[in-house]
């Protein structure tokens, strides 16, 4: 069970890597148009 473990951590931290990037780039979206 132990050796399944890190294959999970990896997975759930490939999916908040990919939800941090896209928060990040509407972030940054938001604040490009707001300067324009």
């Amino acid at each position: 069970m132990s050796a399944n473990l890190p294959q999970q951590w990896l997975e759930r931290a490939s999916e908040d890597l990919e939800v941090a990037q896209l928060v990040l780039n509407e972030e940054y979206f938001a604040y490009v148009c707001f300067l324009a």
